[in-house]
């Protein structure tokens, strides 16, 4: 073997465990995909392939490090901490955020179908529900389908979990699991999954719970349960429980500015002008801070 072979096949040798303990190293910081494109560029170009590579870093460490010494993050809009920030946010989702309604009428099917995914797998889904109850009417077989399902299933979640929190009540109707139910049956009642019978049912558990609470323990009874069952009970014309539930607003409209804006604003409405007048001038007089809004009013009716 002549003396020039035996040097080539030395530095092939030296080349190629160079570039094994290049992989190495690359592999152990999980840079599989560095580590492996480097590797072959090694194995391809002998010798050469770490000369480029030593220039690269040796070019990269003098014109770009150094100028990072010199600039001062605080005053770039993209600093390491601001850069924390929007990526935080999720710029991706900002970008593609569209309204349901708007997505469902896009004439490409694969962008209504992954616009009805992205808000399918959305953990706060409650604003959306809309839009989901929508979608179950779309002429395309498959978004209605999905949007169907998870209507289904998420009322048969609600239903569930409804029923674990009354039997809880009912053993134990102290304030706390009185509040707790309360306060779920009126949140899974607010998207409007539930109509017809369904909804009848929940309303007037709901209001078997929050009439227990008001006699047993007034002083857990929250305004917004009454406000909450007064809306109710207007949409669908009950004028019985509209007299009892605005009764008891109306005592609480002394103390409370949410039950005095929704028990003047319901004396306006049904034109009952002395109880309006009445309840303005009451609250004009009572500790009630009252927000711009109720400042208007009597400003304006006064």
């Amino acid at each position: 073997m002549s003396k020039d072979l035996l040097i080539i096949i030395i530095l092939l040798v030296i080349n190629l465990i160079a570039a094994l303990c290049y992989l190495l190293f690359h592999l152990k910081k999980k840079e599989r995909k560095k580590g492996l494109i480097n590797f072959c560029t090694f194995l391809v170009f002998p010798i050469v392939g770490f000369v480029y590579m030593g220039l690269s870093e040796l070019i990269k460490m003098i014109l770009f490090r150094t100028r990072q010494r010199d600039i001062n993050y605080d005053e770039l809009s993209f600093g390491k901490t601001r850069m924390k920030l929007v990526q935080d946010i999720d710029v991706d989702k900002s970008l593609n955020s569209v309204p349901l309604e708007e997505a469902l009428l896009m004439s490409n099917k694969q962008d209504r179908r992954q616009s009805l995914m992205e808000v399918l797998k959305q953990e706060d889904y409650t604003d959306l529900i809309g839009g989901i109850q929508y979608a179950v009417s779309s002429n395309d077989k498959e978004v209605s389908h999905y949007a169907a399902t998870f209507v289904t299933d998420t009322i048969a979640r609600y239903k569930a979990r409804e029923l674990e929190l009354r039997k809880q009540m009912q053993k134990n109707p102290n304030p706390e699991n009185l509040n707790t139910y309360i306060a779920y049956v009126r949140d899974m009642l607010e998207p409007g999954l539930f109509v017809g019978l369904d909804r009848e049912r929940y309303i007037s558990l709901f209001d078997t719970a929050a009439s227990m609470l008001y006699e047993q323990y007034p002083e857990s009874f929250l305004d917004s349960y009454a406000t909450t069952l007064l809306r109710y009970y207007y949409y669908d014309q009950n004028s019985e429980k509209i007299k009892e539930w605005l009764s008891i607003i109306a005592v609480r409209s002394n103390d409370s500015l949410e039950c005095f804006k929704t028990y003047a604003a319901f004396c306006y409405a049904l034109q009952n002008k002395e109880a309006f007048f009445d309840t303005l001038e009451r609250v004009k007089h009572s500790n009630v801070v009252l927000d711009n809004e109720a400042l208007e009013w009597i400003r304006y009716f006064s």
